[in-house]
């Protein structure tokens, strides 16, 4: 698509194609959608045409996702308010369609819509799908987790599934943007109020597993947070507290493994952050503080906000990198499910499925690798073939299954493993 000619007048950059005339005459005739969308056009240079054709070619997720760069949050919101997604099936589907790969600011300012549309009934089974797989995309599991004190959010996952997925994500690595989302999503745990909502709507069993979860999550919080977010839910269900007690006072502490292959990964993170990262945080602290008046000086108080996530996950790499260790996971007997083994089980419908069990940071859908601290595992860990499990499911329910065998692991896992970074 071709860039409109620009001409220059002292300061002003001005469209030669007329954009403030199609604005004027929008706002003459009461049109404040088609104003909007002059602006828009005019600001990410899209050709002279009709204000109705700029509508038409902005809804597509392809389109948004680049305005996304261009935009500010505030702006992206306008425009998205142009859009017919609460109406028009052939614009909300394909936007359905791309829930998974949305960045945050898009999936704040189309949910709603979409999930009140004409493509409700699609939204939720995008939602559950999502929800179903090991590891939820970042941006659309920060927005369902912040609303879940709305009905129809909540009729699109269960809340204990939500809960799980927050956890699973507070185990992986991060960086970049997914770090920024990584730490609003473990905000939401110490937000008492949040935690009570979901907890009021699951069983017993339900919090008691949330609880064994968020003891057992290691680099989401500082151990003051984590101790006041336990503390927070013994306050309101204390019988949770009695089982625990009385199941780990004769445990031994299990050691703490994961693949070389992920060790060496969170070492080259720690590595980049304290050689890289903070360098860079420290410079432009220094050129942002330049611009004068630090107390409305915004990018000044961008910069220090990223320095403390970053010292933040600097602390917590230093900490896992000490107390987890690396192995390779040769040699590990298949006379039960542990560590370094392949599950396999046999579904009530007859269908088989297989999961090599490896260390906590080790995560591999396509190779249908689980984390040792993950749902799955800590349901088949230990158990012997012929052994009767209950697997979770996205509808809450369970799926009923049998220990049909136990292997080594399977030469691609093995490959896997062997990368270095």
């Amino acid at each position: 698509m071709q860039k409109p000619a620009v001409e220059t007048r002292g300061d002003m950059a001005v469209n030669s194609d007329s954009r403030f005339k199609h604005w004027l005459d929008a706002l003459r005739q009461g049109r404040a959608d088609m104003a909007r969308a002059a602006l828009v056009a005019s600001r990410l240079s899209l050709a002279d045409v009709p204000v109705a054709d700029w509508i038409r070619e902005m809804s597509a997720p392809a389109f948004l996702f680049d305005a996304c760069l261009k935009m500010s949050a505030r702006d992206l919101a306008d425009f998205a308010e142009l859009l017919p997604l609460r109406d028009d099936p052939n614009v909300a589907v394909p936007f359905v369609d791309s829930l998974e790969q949305m960045p945050y600011a898009l999936v704040e300012v189309v949910m709603p819509a979409l999930l009140r549309g004409v493509a409700a009934q699609e939204t939720r089974v995008a939602v559950a799908r999502a929800f179903g797989k090991s590891a939820v995309p970042f941006p659309l599991l920060l927005w369902i987790a912040r609303h879940q004190d709305e009905e129809d959010v909540r009729q699109s996952v269960a809340p204990a599934t939500v809960a799980a997925a927050c956890l699973i994500a507070l185990e992986m690595q991060t960086a970049g943007e997914e770090l920024r989302l990584f730490h609003l999503i473990a905000r939401c745990f110490e937000d008492a109020k949040w935690v009570g909502d979901l907890m009021l709507r699951m069983d017993d069993d339900g919090r008691q597993a949330l609880l064994d979860r968020i003891r057992a999550c290691d680099g989401a919080w500082d151990p003051p947070k984590k101790r006041a977010i336990v503390a927070a839910i013994l306050r309101e269900y204390p019988d949770l507290a009695a089982p625990r007690a009385a199941e780990e006072a004769p445990a031994e502490a299990a050691p703490r493994l994961t693949s070389w292959r992920t060790y060496y990964e969170r070492q080259e993170q720690r590595r980049k952050l304290v050689e890289e990262d903070l360098p860079k945080n420290a410079h432009d602290i220094d050129v942002a503080r330049s611009y004068g008046d630090l107390r409305e000086n915004f990018e000044y108080q961008t910069a220090k906000d990223t320095q403390r996530l970053l010292l933040q996950r600097q602390a917590e790499l230093t900490e896992q990198l000490a107390v987890v260790k690396g192995t390779d996971f040769a040699g590990v007997a298949t006379d039960k499910v542990a560590m370094g083994t392949e599950a396999v089980v046999r579904l009530a419908d007859g269908s088989t499925e297989a999961y090599s069990i490896l260390g906590e940071w080790d995560s591999d859908e396509a190779l249908h690798i689980v984390p040792c601290r993950s749902r799955i595992a800590e349901i088949l860990l230990d158990k012997t073939p012929g052994a009767e499990v209950v697997l979770p499911a996205i509808t809450g329910q369970g799926r009923p299954a049998t220990l049909e065998a136990v292997r080594p692991l399977p030469d691609a896992v093995r490959a896997w493993i062997a990368v270095r970074p």
